[in-house]
């Protein structure tokens, strides 16, 4: 089975095609390199910086889930800078079912998870519980 490139900046602000794994994909399937203004970079490296501070990276999920709820698992899937535990709470609290479920999932606490999994399609099922 073919894994789908994605794309990331590197470091240079250029872009680099990935499979799903994290290894390089050829440059012939990869996008063009597309560079970013200095001031882009410097932004872009600011944030990045910032972004691997887990106090940063916390305020930033419970800004999430409280403002753009359906934007916090995916985040969390992205970035790894977080403490688990207390986004496990940041989540519970803002009832972002699908997030919580995958952050008991990243702590190996799987009969957590699916219970969570099944709540939250209960509530998409029934509507609002």
């Amino acid at each position: 089975m073919a894994l789908e490139p994605t794309q990331a900046l590197d470091a240079s602000g250029h872009y680099q095609a990935h499979d799903d794994s994290g290894t390089r994909v050829a440059a012939a399937t990869a996008a063009p390199a597309v560079s970013l203004p200095p001031a882009a970079l410097a932004a872009a490296a600011t944030l990045g910086a910032w972004m691997s501070q887990p106090a940063v990276c916390d305020t930033y999920v419970r800004l999430l889930a409280e403002y753009e709820p359906s934007s916090v698992l995916a985040f969390l899937q992205q970035h790894q800078e977080y403490d688990v535990r207390r986004c496990i709470e940041i989540c519970r609290t803002a009832g972002v079912l699908d997030g919580e479920a995958y952050l008991h999932e990243r702590l190996g606490e799987y009969d957590a998870a699916m219970r969570l999994h099944l709540k939250d399609i209960t509530r998409c099922v029934f509507g609002a519980m």
